[in-house]
């Protein structure tokens, strides 16, 4: 398969969904909407899982062309039915197969690929797959997991929604939001075992089958993001804190550790040390942290912050005893805890620089400290900060260049890389202010 061959997909794709979108009906745009940007999701998921597993080019091109068109049975299933419930309605996955048989979208590709992306299409929706050859186990397989990663981050936000401010929630829900959960599904989840939609009776019983979908991921590249983006965690959060469902939670916790490794061993950059040691005084005088923050708020009105790779939410409380509000994100779950324990008030969150959980221009200042060297897309993680910063994004981090403290030299930044990754970013001004012993690199975002 070539490159031209996927850019004359992604051109169809455009042009057939285009017609499904009325100037009339804002439910059916809702939907409609939600699957095409799933869809384009979905294939950066795909690509990115294609780059962990180092498939050559060609097999890219063909995981990406499964992706583009593994939920296209979707937008007339919507259109004629009104619900995206195959129960109720059709098929999607054979739906889709029927839509690219009449547009003949498969007709340039060879046999084997042609046959590859349909079987990919037509399973990635089934309970399990069947036994198939390795090569079309493998795309099938992809495909399951590319969809399931950008599924968990959909659920994610619309379970914040429906806890927070339900009057705003648009999906369709069968299942009272109740507290009970079912016992077959966490005994289900216990055992490792799938469970079919059937069995469900409540919405907690969702979040726990969707839990278990940790069991029916094939690779552990792709279990790390589901990790790493703290899906899982914020999803145990939205559950009742029963004893069977700590249980559950504990269980699903221990397998994904168990495949991935614990949180501290997933990245050899990532700063785990304990709570004392973050906060020990000798290392907090080494940010001169009143001069350090009036030169992050210099110039501009700031009334919120967001705390990246916040820790035990040392400069997050800092901030606040300014009078500001503030929040942070980590991937660590326990130094999420101790971040809210030290600021009660402030909204933290498990997840990742590169993808977080803030609405867009949501916070004055995007504040990080001694993170930005450890995350794994610096032009990814601006591009996040500038989505959510109203005004400016500050980084703190230690020079490049020898020191008896901080990180190691071979995990330092150097100016013209951090220049470099803004530039990428579209952050065309960069301030660099050389404080005592670390220096502070000052975005400010056109208005």
């Amino acid at each position: 398969m070539k490159r031209e061959q996927l850019e004359v997909f992604k051109q169809w794709f455009t042009e057939y969904v285009r017609p499904f979108y009325t100037t009339d009906d804002e439910f059916l745009n809702q939907n409609i909407q939600l699957k095409e940007c799933h869809t384009h999701r979905v294939c950066n998921e795909m690509r990115q899982l294609a780059a962990a597993l180092k498939m050559n080019e060609t097999d890219t091109l063909l995981a990406e062309t499964i992706a583009l068109f593994h939920d296209v049975g979707r937008f007339p299933q919507f259109k004629q039915y009104r619900t995206y419930k195959d129960t109720i309605s059709e098929n999607h996955c054979l739906l889709a197969l029927k839509v690219l048989g009449e547009h003949r979208m498969l007709a340039n590709l060879d046999d084997g690929e042609r046959a590859v992306v349909e079987k990919a299409v037509e399973l990635h929706g089934e309970k399990e797959l069947p036994k198939l050859d390795d090569r079309t186990s493998h795309f099938a397989k992809m495909i399951r997991d590319a969809d399931k990663i950008d599924i968990f981050e959909l659920l994610v936000k619309n379970y914040r929604i429906l806890a927070e401010e339900p009057e705003k929630f648009k999906w369709e829900v069968e299942f009272p939001d109740t507290p009970e959960c079912n016992r077959e599904i966490i005994d289900a989840v216990l055992n490792n075992q799938r469970i079919g939609y059937e069995k469900l009776k409540t919405v907690n019983d969702a979040k726990l089958l969707q839990l278990g979908w940790v069991f029916d991921v094939y690779f552990d590249y792709s279990l790390k993001q589901i990790y790493d983006r703290g899906y899982l965690q914020a999803i145990i959060n939205l559950l009742p804190k029963t004893e069977d469902v700590k249980k559950v939670t504990g269980h699903i916790l221990t397998y994904t550790h168990e495949r991935i490794g614990r949180p501290e061993l997933m990245s050899d950059k990532r700063y785990n040390d304990k709570i004392e040691k973050l906060r020990n005084p000798e290392r907090i005088a080494r940010y001169e942290m009143d001069r350090m923050m009036q030169t992050c708020l210099n110039g501009i009105e700031t009334k919120s912050v967001l705390d990246v790779g916040t820790g035990s939410g040392l400069f997050a409380e800092a901030f606040f005893k300014k009078g500001l509000v503030v929040a942070g994100a980590d991937v660590n779950p326990e130094m999420i805890a101790a971040a809210k324990d030290f600021v009660p008030t402030g909204r933290f969150e498990i997840a990742p620089a590169e993808k977080m959980p803030f609405k867009d221009w949501s916070f004055d200042l995007v504040f990080m400290a001694n993170v930005f060297h450890e995350v794994d897309d610096h032009v990814q993680t601006l591009l996040e900060a500038k989505r959510i910063a109203v005004k400016r994004i500050a980084i703190l981090e230690y020079p490049h260049k020898e020191q008896p403290f901080g990180p190691p030299m071979h995990h330092r930044l150097k100016p013209e890389q951090i220049r470099d990754f803004a530039k990428q970013a579209g952050l065309e001004t960069l301030k660099i202010v050389e404080l005592t012993n670390v220096n502070l690199y000052l975005m400010d975002i056109s208005s």
